[in-house]
């Protein structure tokens, strides 16, 4: 979720996210159940040579995004698709290098097919609670996005 603060500006200057991933679902998580999860993982026993994927508790678009991001800020957010290329061209005009600008190409054009279309109970299993909403996140740092 935390990848969302690219945006920050863009939202509270023009109410728009601005992502190459066209209408991809993707179980985005908080970067801080992250920490916490490990935290957890590495302090308690019963871990050694699992493997687990973590995702937040939805599956969502970044339609959905913008519209949890609005609710938090109390104006209307849009995301506004731009192709792959587009994005590759403006990181490059960024000064990102040519490899990096194509992983980032790669990783959007992924993402948008759905590669990140998933949800697991891991998060839950483990730590014994939900890892946080996107409307959660969004509240959280509605003072990034502009509020």
């Amino acid at each position: 979720m935390q990848n969302l603060m690219m945006a920050a500006q863009s939202v509270a200057q023009q109410g728009a996210l601005y992502f190459a991933l066209a209408d991809g679902k993707m179980g985005l998580i908080d970067s801080r159940d992250i920490s916490e999860f490990a935290a957890h993982v590495l302090t308690t026993a019963g871990h050694e040579g699992k493997t687990y994927t973590l995702t937040g508790p939805t599956s969502i678009s970044m339609h959905q995004v913008a519209a949890a991001i609005g609710e938090a800020i109390g104006k209307a957010v849009k995301y506004v698709p731009v192709t792959v290329e587009s994005q590759r061209q403006s990181i490059l005009q960024m000064g990102v290098d040519e490899w990096t600008a194509n992983l980032l190409s790669d990783y959007s054009a992924a993402y948008s097919a759905n590669w990140g279309d998933l949800v697991t109970d891991d998060f839950q299993r483990v730590t014994g609670k939900a890892p946080r909403s996107i409307a959660q996140f969004c509240r959280d740092f509605a003072g990034a996005f502009g509020k």
